[in-house]
């Protein structure tokens, strides 16, 4: 039996976090998450014939990502009549270097924000968060953009990949918890 992910390999991860309660009105946390991008360092896209082509081809392109860290910190405070409101911030660092970037994944350092609000009743509950991330301006002029057999317009790849990449992103977020 054959797996579609038999010849993929993927990320390795390691998470550890800690939280701690120095009273029953506050939770502080942290966790730090390492992630290793070097087992993907290339992707193979198998292109069926067409287009009056007879062949088909397969697209290879090199990733070379390296192992990045996250790191989140976060605060909880509980406050009367089950409400509370929460803080938090993380950092991402990089994992795609220069030379092999690409616009389909234009990964840059991140800095995440997030506040939020909640209550809890007897069986429900609801929270409500907004999120800020804004990676800070990045200068590409040493890509590649890797060797392929033809380019791929569409996709972005076969052409420079060199220019100045931003990232600012807001986010809204609403849950609901029933308890039976």
């Amino acid at each position: 039996m054959s797996s579609l992910f038999a010849n993929h390999p993927f990320e390795r991860d390691i998470v550890c976090g800690l939280s701690y309660r120095p009273t029953p009105k506050w939770n502080f946390e942290f966790d730090a998450d390492y992630t290793d991008w070097s087992p993907l360092d290339t992707i193979t896209i198998h292109q069926a014939s067409g287009y009056g082509s007879l062949l088909s081809q397969d697209i290879t392109s090199t990733l070379n990502w390296k192992p990045t860290w996250y790191y989140k910190f976060g605060a909880t405070r509980y406050l009367e009549n089950g409400w509370s409101v929460s803080a938090g911030y993380i950092y991402s660092e990089n994992s795609v270097p220069d030379a092999t970037f690409t616009a389909l994944v234009p990964d840059s350092d991140r800095h995440i924000f997030s506040v939020g609000i909640g209550r809890r009743y007897q069986h429900f509950s609801w929270n409500a968060g907004y999120q800020l991330a804004w990676g800070p301006e990045r200068d590409v002029n040493t890509s590649s953009n890797l060797v392929f057999p033809r380019p791929v317009p569409a996709l972005g790849i076969g052409s420079s990949a060199n220019g100045r990449y931003s990232f600012l992103s807001h986010a809204l977020s609403l849950n609901v918890r029933y308890l039976f």
